[in-house]
């Protein structure tokens, strides 16, 4: 009588091929994504139909929903802004308002009277895009 040898197949899982797919999707997910620079908080700006870019040299200051004003990543009265922008050298300066949309309007307006009273140039309202 003659007895068949069986042989064992390895029973071990190759995952050289899932770490593999694993990295090319982390690298396709990093390269696909949008990179976007922190702010001071979390602003949601208004939507317009305007696709003009903006420079980001410009001096930016954030307004959140509660009406605070940040500038370089502190909060700021009305009046040390003011304070800051006329000890400022510059003759003319271009300002970028981050408002958030849920702002009261009144805070957005006594913003603007503030910087008139200033030496800025060009005030500029970021928004979002409407497609995106």
């Amino acid at each position: 009588m003659e007895f068949e040898v069986q042989t064992r197949k390895s029973e071990q899982i190759n995952l050289i091929p899932m770490v593999s797919i694993i990295f090319l999707l982390l690298i396709f997910f990093l390269a696909a994504g949008t990179i976007r620079s922190p702010t001071f908080w979390d602003i949601k700006p208004p939507v317009s139909t305007s696709q003009e870019k903006i420079d980001s040299k410009n001096i930016q200051i954030y307004l959140n929903q509660n009406g605070q004003i940040a500038f370089e990543k502190q909060m700021i009265t009305n009046a040390d802004l003011l304070k800051m922008l006329q000890d400022n050298n510059e003759v003319n300066i271009n300002l970028q308002v981050h408002a958030d949309k849920r702002v009261n309007s009144g805070s957005v307006i006594k913003l603007i009277n503030t910087l008139d009273k200033s030496l800025v140039n060009q005030l500029i309202l970021v928004t979002t895009s409407q497609n995106s």
